[in-house]
Parts: structure tokens; C-alpha cells; sequence
């Protein structure tokens, strides 16, 4: 009776330890999987994130154009303005349309 137990507890250590292994092997198993997902929502994520910046540069620009404009605009109606403002906001305009193109 007393081997019938040792032999039990053999194999009940045996059956713990086989399934200590597999849930180890399925937890390592999920982590690469969720692992691999991740990486493809980033890569995904990664080209959309580059049209929004694009839009969000031009968004920008259009801005910066349109107060530009105003101001160049405004300054040719004040007579007191002088020139050399007038010539730097069209080199700011001009170097804003390039960067817009």
C-alpha cells in the first residue's frame, strides 16, 4: 500500500509538473502573438500618423499664409510702413508657398 502511494504521488507530480510546462509554453506562446500584433499596429499606425502630420503642416502653413497676407496687405495701406516690411513679408510668403508646394 505504502509503494501504491509513491507511485501515485509520481505520477501526480509527473501530470503537475506537464501541465506547469504547457501553461508556461501557452503564456510565452500569447506573449509573442500579442507581441507580433502590436508591432503591426505600430507599423500600421506609423502611416497614418505621417498623413496627419502632413495635413496638420499644412493646415499650419495655410494659416501663417492667410496672417501673412493680411499683413502685407495692411501695411501697404499704412502709408507710414516701410518698405523694408513690406519686401520681408513677401520673402516670408514666397518662402511659405515653396514650403507648401
Amino acid at each position: 500500500m505504502h509503494e501504491s502511494t509513491k507511485l501515485r504521488t509520481a505520477a501526480v507530480a509527473k501530470r503537475l509538473t506537464i501541465l506547469y510546462m504547457a501553461a508556461l509554453g501557452t503564456i510565452a506562446l500569447l506573449t509573442i502573438i500579442g507581441q507580433f500584433v502590436v508591432q503591426q499596429a505600430i507599423i500600421r499606425l506609423e502611416g497614418d500618423s505621417r498623413i496627419v502630420n502632413i495635413a496638420g503642416r499644412q493646415r499650419m502653413l495655410s494659416q501663417r499664409l492667410t496672417r501673412l497676407t493680411y499683413e502685407l496687405a495692411y501695411s501697404k495701406q499704412q502709408s507710414h510702413a516701410p518698405n523694408s516690411t513690406q519686401s520681408d513679408l513677401a520673402a516670408h510668403i514666397r518662402m511659405d508657398l515653396k514650403t507648401w508646394t
